[in-house]
């Protein structure tokens, strides 16, 4: 028998510490190592003829080695190259093999490989497949193959604990290829017989197969079969369905697998079960295939064997499926006039808990904060915490707080799941909460500017989780969070290459098609971010639209259109931005009667209003229509944000003393008291601009200076530049540098130009530039000065704004010519 993973992982462990060659794996090595051990199928001399050159430094002949393995293994086409595969090939004498087997151990052989690979399999179905391909003696051919080793022996074992334990064998992965093929009408009749015997040794007594790989090798061996038993194909579907989809996450595998197998169903005239269609109604939800989630949900709404706890399940599952689509009014009644009632009918106090907390989660999503908080703390807890179920406590809890962070409390959010639910997760052993819990704390660390703790958490204490449960779905989750979380520290191009190289890969490998659209949106927000503007623009409006369009998903296709919309105000299309905005984005939330998403609509509104003139309108939104619904919902940091946009139009028509009083006693006290230093940085910030346009150039000065610690203890990249660059605008407006301040100018500049160029945001290097280029001209750095501007000239260009670029050019003629008449 071959080495199993853990062993294989071990012994080139071992290798690598006998050649002190450990610190040659990186992460590029470590994929290849991985493709090396896969190639190997635990065979230890295989393993270490394709590792032995990676422990070299010779990548590419490891690569071309397991490349050549990987061919052997698909077609049975033996490495052609002199080196050390084709020696180990030679060595095993494949082709010596097969010409000394007889014709019924070929067929043995072929019998062994009906069933999937590496799944060890009961030794008498093996036995029952040959006998159907003509072997009269398959004893006889099994023991001759597992002498020649190309049958591995895995010993006695249970498909249950507490049943019997079979011999067990499987095809050595290496000899597969040496297999005869089998026509469709051999395979049929082989897994005819051999279906009866894997059941026989797998099922349970209440007829279930173990949820793990045996059970898509059954399945998969059930739909080779010309008749398989209805009640064998479900058993061994519904098994396989929860092994891919609940323990692996592969949705799409789950699916590829359940979808034949419903249609020989069908043909049978056997309805599928009621856990089945479960399953694939929430693995067709994440893999985005809705006709599947509705067909399969209309069938089961429509079973005649339906019961009334069975009723409400799917009509859950209706309301998802509407909840999906942002149809949140529609979800909610149907929670609340059939899914509860039928729980109060049959006094299922556990059922009727968990469907108040749906509600909850709906009210919550709405905007209904009051509310979806009254029902978690006098509905669903109480009833928890009678049954005892410290768990669900915990996890009640846990929501409690995510409506505290949502109103702005982000003290007793943090208090909630530092005191109250992490430690009863761990009691209760909840590794998987335990990790959510992890990933909630980081984000009001995050929301509080605490962004190196809120990186340590996700690396150190959720990544570990998610790796040792094998759960790929909230693995790459976590990574794109890390990546928001390096996104705000400035470190764009790390947070791009986690996203398009990490979390992408996975998700797709997963099928979870709705979190591959927000990763694209992500991905395009960087670009954004950078200036490609056209990239951004693709993106969004090429792959992120349609993916959601296509998930029906109104909520998520009128957001998507409002970061079009932003794009279209850089690019100075305002009304085209504009018409987005009333037109397609707010109606959709007004309809869904989103009233958060109605509120930022709104403010957005009136930005675009702003930067066309329109005052007076902007101020009435913002108003007469914003605010009252910020306030209604009781969002404290939304208020205040809705406060600094009325600011923001007061400031914009001149009066600078109400937008001042505003951000001082309205915006900024707010945030101060949500101890949220992103936006206290933006309010001091703002105020620090409100002063300058005063003529108090040294109060802004000391208020944008009063930014500077937080900025540099929260790595926040964007905001040092901002300080740096109006700190040395106002110095300069002030005369520093006719009274010996020059260097301090030109050091403040200079630290913004690095910045800027780490960020690589085209409009940023172009203002820093264009200030920094003529301060290097008065210190006499001429030549700098030149470059800097050339620089900016360029990044305005790529941002699309002519005249600043213009104005570059012009300043270096400028200054060329006054070199030219100095010299």
């Amino acid at each position: 028998m071959g080495m199993r993973r853990s062993e294989q992982e071990k012994q080139w462990r071992a290798k690598a510490r006998a050649q002190s060659a450990e610190a040659v794996v990186n992460s590029d090595t470590a994929k290849l190592v991985a493709a090396a051990l896969e190639a190997a199928a635990g065979n230890p001399g295989l393993q270490n003829v394709l590792t032995g050159p990676v422990l070299k430094g010779e990548e590419a002949a490891a690569r071309a080695a397991v490349n050549a393995v990987t061919t052997w293994r698909e077609t049975g086409t033996a490495p052609e190259d002199s080196n050390e595969a084709l020696a180990f090939f030679t060595q095993m004498s494949f082709d010596t093999y097969i010409a000394a087997l007889t014709e019924a151990e070929r067929k043995v052989l072929a019998a062994a490989c009906l069933f999937d690979a590496k799944v060890p399999v009961p030794r008498d179905a093996v036995a029952a497949a040959a006998r159907a391909l003509g072997v009269s003696d398959p004893e006889a051919g099994l023991g001759r193959l597992l002498a020649l080793g190309l049958l591995d022996d895995f010993g006695a074992m249970a498909g249950w604990p507490g049943l019997e334990e079979l011999p067990h064998l499987a095809a050595n992965p290496l000899a597969r290829p040496l297999a005869p093929r089998l026509h469709d009408d051999l395979r049929a009749s082989a897994a005819d017989v051999a279906l009866p015997e894997l059941a026989r040794a797998w099922r349970d007594a209440k007829g279930n197969f173990a949820r793990d790989q045996r059970a898509t090798a059954a399945c998969r061996l059930a739909l080779h079969a010309t008749a398989p038993e209805p009640e064998v194909l479900e058993a061994a579907t519904v098994a396989a369905a929860d092994y891919l989809f609940n323990r692996l996450g592969l949705a799409c595998s789950a699916l590829r697998l359940a979808k034949p197998a419903l249609d020989r169903l069908t043909d049978a005239r056997h309805d599928p079960s009621h856990p089945l269609s479960g399953l694939l109604i929430n693995a067709a939800r994440q893999a985005g295939d809705i006709a599947m989630q509705a067909r399969l949900l209309e069938q089961a709404l429509q079973s005649n064997t339906l019961d009334s706890g069975w009723r409400a399940f799917f009509l859950g599952l209706r309301a998802d499926f509407l909840h999906d689509r942002g149809d949140l009014e529609q979800a909610l009644r149907i929670y609340t006039d059939e899914v509860i009632p039928i729980h109060e009918s049959l006094r299922n106090e556990l059922s009727l808990a968990v469907s108040k907390g749906r509600v909850a989660d709906l009210l919550e999503a709405r905007g209904d904060l009051d509310d979806a908080l009254r029902i978690r703390h006098e509905e669903e807890l109480p009833v928890y915490e009678a049954l005892g179920d410290r768990r669900s406590v915990a996890m009640t809890k846990l929501k409690i707080a995510d409506v505290l962070e949502a109103r702005g409390d982000l003290d007793e959010a943090l208090r909630i799941l530092k005191e109250e639910v992490l430690p009863v997760l761990e009691m209760v052993g909840d590794r998987r909460e335990q990790a959510v819990t992890h990933g909630r704390i980081a984000g009001i660390l995050e929301v509080r500017g605490n962004l190196d703790e809120a990186l340590r958490i996700r690396t150190e204490e959720q990544l570990p989780i998610f790796v040792a449960l094998n759960d790929k779905r909230s693995f790459a989750y976590t990574k794109l969070r890390i990546a928001d979380c390096l996104e705000n520290h400035g470190d764009f191009d790390e947070a791009l290459r986690i996203r398009a190289e990490e979390a992408l890969p996975l998700l797709e490998a997963i099928g979870d098609q709705r979190a591959i659209a927000v990763t694209k949106g992500k991905i395009s927000d960087v670009y954004e971010v950078r200036g490609d503007l056209e990239e951004a623009m693709r993106l969004r409006s090429e792959e992120v639209l349609p993916a959601f369009e296509a998930l029906e998903d109104r909520r998520s296709v009128a957001i998507t259109k409002g970061r079009i919309a932003d794009l279209l105000k850089i690019r100075g299309d305002l009304e085209g931005a504009l018409r987005i905005r009333i037109e397609e984005e707010l109606p959709v939330f007004q309809a869904l009667e989103d009233k958060r998403e109605q509120a930022i609509t709104l403010g957005k509104i009136a930005d675009i209003l702003i930067a066309c003139g329109d005052f007076d309108e902007a101020l009435r939104i913002l108003t007469e229509e914003a605010l009252p619904i910020v306030a209604a919902l009781g969002d404290k940091r939304e208020q205040a944000v809705t406060h600094g946009k009325i600011a923001d139009v007061l400031e914009a028509r001149g009066d600078l003393d109400e937008g001042l009083r505003i951000r001082l006693e309205e915006e900024l006290p707010v945030f101060d008291e949500l101890r949220d230093k992103p936006q206290q940085d933006v309010t001091k910030g703002k105020i620090a601009e409100v002063l300058g346009a005063k003529g108090k150039i040294g109060a802004a000065l000391d208020m944008h200076l009063s930014r500077l610690t937080d900025a540099e203890a929260m790595g926040m990249l964007d905001s040092l530049n901002h300080i740096r660059l109006s700190c040395a605008r106002l110095r300069l407006q002030r005369g520093d540098h006719h009274i010996g301040g020059l260097k301090t100018i030109a050091d403040e500049l200079s630290m913004a130009w690095a910045g800027a160029n780490q960020i690589g945001r085209p409009d940023v290097v172009g203002e820093v530039g264009s200030l920094f280029g003529p301060v290097l001209a008065m210190g006499g750095s001429r030549d700098q000065a030149l470059e800097v501007l050339a620089a900016a000239a360029s990044a305005w260009d790529m941002f699309g704004d002519t005249e600043r670029a213009a104005d570059c050019r012009q300043i270096i003629a400028s200054i060329k010519g006054k070199t030219r008449e100095s010299s």
